[in-house]
């Protein structure tokens, strides 16, 4: 099992880093990369003012508003980034975009580890090896996580977070001897806890699940203070670290700088709602179709797994609700439904239940959802969602967060949905290409002190980009032949290591 894991693990890998951008470019990456640089080169927890607008000013510096958690794991991959740029010996200008470029890999080791806990949590549901491979197959790469695995965004932390802490409570639940499993959810709570303190509504949920489940035991007091000591001592520790950043940032331990952002939760429930779910422009449904079958596998897990179904349900509500009525409820801009990334298991793994014992009419109409959500995630990993936007004139931003119809188009239109709008700017951008018509893109030499470090003049022709890493040192000028040739061995290597999982799943299957 464990030589499976690690090579599903290298698999999933593989295959995101062979997708990834190579560029940190949106205000939140920015930010939480600023901060990085800052703390270890100069054990500063403050950035440059004048680069994001995320962020608030306290005795002269500047702090932006996201939580550490981030931040601290990745550090050692800017360090080596750093260490690597210095052997290297580049200007200052491209050592930046080489550093961001290694950085722009931190999610895919956390979506291939993300993986790794899909496969586990389906083989612990009984599933067979093969029936759980296919779930995480269609879960990282038929669903809208695929193209965050190549963004320095926050939410395949929290995916993993909430994946991970429902995984360990399950094989609490089932297993002899397993308080240590508390443990490991209490730290996986305490991850996401520390990356976005808004998920302790999540492990309230933990809680209350592990007191449902201690509720007809003879000494229940006793095992559930145990049980929630457990839990919880991670995330106290979590939250020690989140009030000392917050002190040595504003002054006071509850102070996250949040307030001075205006962020509210003003947006009417339903329109939130029908947004994250049905909208043309970030329609959960649309962005992960099979998730659809999802639904009816939920409803069979319900009465196989209750009380377990009982703790999936509960977060899929309260992170609707919570997300529903947030004015940036779109998290925009992004690739779809962004705050409902880590709800995506939920809807995912119950689809096993098709697998294993769901009619043939019902498997090939999952495998038709399938291949129809890889089509769609392509054209989200080949055009940047920025840039889209930029496309259809809806960036820069010309209403503010507050109006109803921010972003309209984008959202609520079918015509201007991203889904179709980035297949028709992959194909027009592709022929392009073809046609020898390569854009050109000057990189300002104050890469430092810029988001997107080109010159200005450049900025029209990052629509005509394509969003690989491959790509962007050809569009700046330099053409070398190992631009050609690793990513032919990246897909090489990917290919071979399909094969060996696809060999060890028919071992265990003749086993």
């Amino acid at each position: 099992m464990k030589n499976l894991s690690l090579n599903i693990f290298i698999l999933f890998l593989l295959i995101n880093l062979l997708i990834t951008g190579g560029r940190i470019a949106s205000s939140d990456e920015t930010s939480v990369y600023l901060l990085v640089e800052n703390i270890v080169q100069h054990g500063k927890l403050d950035i440059p003012a004048g680069i994001v607008g995320n962020g608030s000013m306290a005795d002269g510096k500047f702090y932006i508003w996201y939580e550490i958690g981030q931040a601290l794991l990745a550090i050692p991959l800017y360090t080596a980034a750093l260490g690597l740029s210095a052997v290297a010996q580049l200007p200052d200008h491209l050592r930046t975009l080489f550093i961001k470029a290694v950085m722009g890999t931190f999610n895919a080791f956390i979506g291939a580890w993300w993986a790794v806990l899909m496969f586990k949590f389906g083989s612990r549901f009984g599933y067979s090896k093969r029936a759980s491979f296919l779930l995480t197959a269609a879960l990282c790469l038929s669903t809208f996580a695929l193209p965050y695995f190549k963004t320095f965004l926050r939410e395949p932390l929290l995916a993993l977070s909430i994946l991970g802490a429902c995984y360990y409570l399950y094989r609490w639940q089932h297993e002899e001897n397993s308080s240590r499993f508390l443990l490991f959810a209490g730290a996986f709570a305490a991850g996401g806890v520390l990356v976005r303190v808004a998920y302790l509504m999540d492990a309230l949920v933990y809680f209350l699940f592990v007191a449902y489940v201690l509720r007809n035991i003879s000494d229940r007091m006793k095992q559930i203070a145990k049980a929630f000591f457990t839990l919880l001592f991670p995330i106290l520790v979590s939250g020690a670290i989140i009030a000392w950043y917050n002190y040595a940032r504003f002054g006071s331990v509850v102070n996250m700088g949040y307030q001075t952002a205006g962020i509210t939760f003003h947006i009417p429930f339903y329109v939130g709602l029908f947004g994250l779910l049905l909208s043309p422009g970030k329609g959960f449904f649309f962005y992960a179709p099979l998730a659809i079958v999802g639904v009816f596998g939920l409803s069979k897990l319900v009465s196989q797994r209750k009380s377990f179904s009982y703790l999936w349900l509960s977060l899929i509500f309260v992170n609707l609700a919570f997300f529903s009525k947030y004015m940036a409820w779109g998290g925009d801009g992004s690739w779809g439904p962004r705050y409902l990334f880590p709800l995506l298991p939920f809807f995912i793994l119950p689809v096993g239940e098709i697998f294993e014992r769901g009619k043939k009419f019902h498997r090939t109409f999952a495998y038709g959802l399938i291949a129809a959500g890889f089509v769609i995630q392509l054209g989200g990993t080949t055009i940047y969602a920025g840039t889209y936007l930029r496309e259809i004139g809806e960036y820069p931003y010309t209403r503010s967060w507050e109006d109803p119809e921010f972003l309209y188009k984008a959202h609520f239109v079918p015509y201007y949905s991203p889904i179709i709008g980035h297949w028709k700017m992959a194909l027009r951008n592709v022929r392009e290409h073809v046609d020898g018509n390569i854009p050109s893109l000057t990189i300002s030499e104050e890469t430092q002190s810029n988001r997107i470090p080109v010159q200005g003049n450049s900025e029209a022709a990052l629509q005509h980009t394509l969003d690989y890493w491959f790509c962007y040192p050809l569009y700046i000028g330099y053409h070398s032949i190992l631009f050609l040739i690793v990513p032919f061995f990246v897909l090489l290597l990917t290919t071979v290591q399909w094969l060996r999982v696809r060999r060890l799943l028919l071992d265990f299957q003749t086993a």
